[in-house]
């Protein structure tokens, strides 16, 4: 995450190179070739390799990251079913993992995979008990990101500039380039809601040859489709057109399609505003398209979130069934042993009584 054009140049190297054959190492090779794929947004190779990964992987450690890998990627690619069924899996188990690193890396995936979801309180809940424990600047850094991300989704929630300066200061401090670059977008997305376009036109105008550094495309498209909403507020509208240019060539490979509905919408402002009444109800058409798609995502993500949720509470009902006809096997097992105690009690008092009878038989023949 340091610099994602780098690694994935590393992996591509170590590509040419003969597969080890030490079965630890090659699978670690196979993680991080996975990781490679999903930062390039090669979604479904990177999904079928860290499957295969989490289901035979030689080691326990691997076989969870892979499958913490996978939940990403289906966040990513907006598979919110299977992920949400996968992610479920990891949460069932988590509180048991002997490893805090593995404990807080779960649940990053998770804060992750539900400000994904829409689920503002949710990702709070994981990010915050990531950033509760011993976590690495590294892992502060990511959390920090995704707490901004739910208090910003929550309109009610009130964030003021300390709170960006915090996390930027954290993210700063290790380098861990795409959350803080993503911050980065978040923080001009809360100035222009605010009112303060200007100001969030020209803080990504600097940030902008960062985030083109990173080359992944989901966060181009979102850091592309803001700055021309900026740009169009102040009246830049050459400059906010060109990168809505970038949010259209790139909306074809995207796997959300609120950063195309955005740049539609900035389109159909500037129309509007320039009198172009021809360009302006082509662009509106192009809305509305964008609109329903959208709203189809949305729809998804709603159906997704109410999926997983029946399933957890059906997984949670039938625990519970479990845990009651195990306390009742326990309570019929005392009741048997104390019904075998009492059998003996009382076993042991008709010998003692069958004894006494007999010596007083005898002793009475003796008189």
């Amino acid at each position: 995450l340091d610099d994602p054009k780098a690694f994935v140049a590393a992996m591509r190297a170590i590509d040419a190179r003969p597969p080890p054959r030490d079965p630890l190492l090659r699978d670690q090779l196979e993680l991080l070739e996975a990781q490679a794929m999903a930062l390039e947004s090669r979604f479904a190779e990177a999904l079928e390799r860290a499957d295969l990964l989490a289901r035979g992987a030689s080691s326990a450690g691997i076989r969870l990251r892979a499958a913490a890998l996978a939940v990403n990627v289906q966040a990513a690619s907006r598979d919110f079913v299977g992920g949400q069924k996968r992610l479920a899996a990891l949460l069932d188990t988590v509180d048991t993992l002997p490893d805090s690193a593995d404990r807080r890396h779960v649940d990053l995936v998770a804060a992750v995979f539900y400000n994904q979801l829409a689920q503002s309180d949710l990702a709070i809940r994981h990010a915050q008990r990531a950033l509760d424990g011993d976590a690495s600047p590294s892992e502060r850094c990511t959390a920090s990101v995704q707490v901004l991300e739910a208090r910003l989704a929550r309109a009610s929630d009130g964030l003021d500039n300390g709170d960006f300066e915090r996390v930027e200061t954290s993210c700063g401090e290790q380098g861990n380039t795409l959350p803080a670059r993503y911050a980065d977008v978040l923080r001009a997305r809360w100035w222009t809601a605010n009112g303060e376009a200007a100001r969030a036109a020209s803080y990504l105008e600097s940030r902008m040859p960062a985030l083109l550094a990173t080359g992944y495309a989901p966060l181009l498209a979102e850091a592309h489709a803001q700055f021309a909403d900026s740009l169009q507020k102040v009246g830049r509208w050459e400059e906010a057109l060109a990168h809505t240019d970038a949010v259209l060539a790139a909306s074809a490979a995207l796997p959300s399609g609120l950063p195309l509905l955005s740049a539609r919408r900035t389109r159909y402002a500037i129309a509007v505003a320039r009198g172009d009444d021809r360009a302006a109800l082509r662009e509106l058409q192009a809305v509305l398209t964008a609109e329903r798609a959208y709203d189809e995502e949305v729809r998804h993500l709603l159906v997704a979130y109410e999926a997983g949720r029946r399933e957890s509470l059906a997984r949670q009902q039938a625990l519970a069934l479990v845990e009651q006809r195990n306390a009742q096997l326990a309570l019929d097992a005392r009741a048997s042993e104390r019904t075998a105690a009492l059998a003996s009690l009382l076993l042991l008092h008709l010998a003692a009584g069958l004894i006494a009878l007999v010596g007083w038989t005898w002793h009475s023949r003796r008189l």
